[in-house]
């Protein structure tokens, strides 16, 4: 399945980079490569992404460091960690701190362009996913107030109810006292 979803390769390995880039390319997905940390945060800055793979070890801004900065800055971001490290303390610790992924060099081009295409389509997913439960919010905030409203009508209907009702028990109770009242009275001038 393809998206149209744009990636960063991070990578300070001119030809991991490269490689990569071309990978993606003749698999249909489009990529920008940035060269360090601070290169990819501005390229962030300037537009959409769905999925970053960011290598860990660089030169100046460390791949951790970057992930820090997407996390807070850039919720919901899909980043994939890259590293020629297969730690699985640091795969952990990675993905505690908001990786989607741990991708370990070197890899196949098969693995490499599954792996992306599992990415974006995840990041794909979790957006449809925020969209729909934002949605649902919505809907949801709208019904309450009609049935908020609705509640209120039916109080006011109650209310309304129960104070003709008390007008009429009053009514019935005035024309009984009446008649209570008509009898003996009637009865007292038709015998007098």
């Amino acid at each position: 399945m393809r998206t149209n979803s744009i990636s960063v390769l991070v990578d300070d390995d001119d030809q991991v980079r490269e490689i990569s880039a071309r990978r993606l390319s003749g698999a249909g997905h489009v990529s920008v490569c940035a060269v360090s940390g601070e290169k990819a945060l501005a390229l962030l800055s300037q537009q959409t992404f769905g999925l970053v793979l960011l290598d860990i070890m660089m030169q100046g801004m460390s791949g951790i460091e970057v992930l820090r900065t997407t996390q807070s800055s850039y919720p919901g971001l899909a980043v994939t960690m890259v590293t020629s490290e297969d730690n699985p303390q640091l795969a952990r610790d990675v993905l505690e701190l908001g990786a989607v992924g741990y991708l370990v060099k070197p890899f196949s081009e098969n693995e490499f362009l599954i792996y992306v295409s599992h990415m974006l389509r995840l990041h794909q997913l979790e957006k449809e996913h925020c969209e729909y439960r934002e949605n649902l919010e919505k809907q949801v905030a709208i019904r309450t107030m009609e049935l908020n409203k609705s509640l209120v009508d039916l109080k006011s209907s109650q209310e309304q109810l129960i104070q003709q009702e008390k007008i009429a028990t009053i009514g019935h109770l005035a024309a009984g006292v009446a008649h209570e009242i008509k009898n003996p009275t009637g009865y007292i001038s038709n015998n007098l």
